[in-house]
């Protein structure tokens, strides 16, 4: 019964989508991490916090513009398991970094992404972005790290009200998209 289990179902395969919710997710992509990426710049250039640059790039957030464009209306990017999520995700991060400093790296890297998605589970606030955000302070260099809290702060909320905003002026620009569902 198990081995069977990896042949999958019926259930047909998804489709692709039309040009016009390609474009938009296309637009939606491009635009939203432009944003993000001068804003970055912007911060490099002017702003200064325990002697490192403040700054607003994230990969993750690439893998949340991809989600918030291609699956708007996904129960994982709606604004309360985008937010919660991320402050879920990096508390957590922070917190187990600063109770466990022995422990090795690479055993912060598996613990902390499973203690995440196990409270994700529990308050129904699944964001995948978020997790890699957590694995991305836990791995961080120095300048991660020297941010401590304030990473949280920026550029971890600080990406997600821009990449939310975005979602609700560009899915919401198109006939066929509602963003979200739900706050």
């Amino acid at each position: 019964e198990f081995l069977a289990k990896w042949r999958g179902t019926q259930s047909p395969i998804p489709k692709g989508h039309s040009v016009q919710f390609v474009c938009v997710t296309f637009c939606g992509v491009f635009l939203s991490l432009i944003v993000v990426t001068q804003l970055d710049l912007l911060l490099q250039e002017r702003a200064e916090w325990k002697d490192d640059s403040l700054f607003a790039l994230i990969a993750s957030m690439a893998a949340l513009s991809v989600m918030l464009f291609s699956s708007p209306t996904s129960p994982l990017v709606q604004p309360r398991s985008v937010l919660g999520g991320h402050i879920m995700a990096v508390t957590c991060a922070i917190a187990v970094d600063w109770l466990l400093p022995f422990m090795a790296k690479w055993i912060l890297i598996a613990v902390v992404p499973a203690l995440v998605v196990g409270l994700m589970a529990l308050s129904g606030l699944v964001h995948p972005p978020a997790v890699a955000c957590a694995i991305i302070y836990i791995n961080g260099d120095d300048l991660i790290k020297n941010a401590g809290w304030m990473f949280l702060a920026a550029p971890v909320l600080l990406d997600c009200a821009v990449m939310l905003l975005a979602a609700l002026l560009i899915n919401n620009a198109s006939r066929q998209r509602i963003y979200p569902l739900y706050w």
